[in-house]
C-alpha cells in the first residue's frame, strides 16, 4: 500500500507542480509538535528540534515522503482519539 501511495502521490504532484509549493506552505504553516516537517529537500519530524531526518535528492521525492508521513500522522492520531470517543461519561483517562 506504501508504495501506491507513493506512486500515486508522484504522479499527481508531476501533473501539477504547484502542489509541491502548496505543501510546502502547509508544512511551513504547521504550530504542533510532534509532527512532520518538509523544507526543500530535507524531510523530517520535528519534537523540539529535527529527527528522523531523510535528505532527499529530489524536491518531489521529499514531497511525496512528506505527504506519505503527515497522512500517516494524521490517521494514527484519527484513530487514537476515535478509540476515546464512545466512551461512558467519566472514563475518559487521558
Amino acid at each position: 500500500m506504501k508504495s501506491a501511495f507513493r506512486v500515486a502521490m508522484r504522479e499527481e504532484l508531476i501533473a501539477d507542480p504547484e502542489l509541491m509549493e502548496s505543501w510546502q506552505g502547509y508544512s511551513w504553516d504547521k504550530r504542533t509538535t510532534p509532527n512532520p516537517y518538509l523544507d526543500g529537500r530535507e524531510v523530517g519530524v520535528f519534537d523540539r528540534g529535527p529527527t528522523m531526518v531523510t535528505m532527499h535528492s529530489e524536491r518531489l521525492d521529499a514531497c511525496v515522503d512528506f505527504i506519505w508521513r503527515e497522512s500517516h500522522w494524521v490517521l494514527s492520531r484519527t484513530r487514537s482519539e476515535s478509540h476515546w470517543q464512545g466512551r461512558p461519561k467519566g472514563t475518559d483517562l487521558r
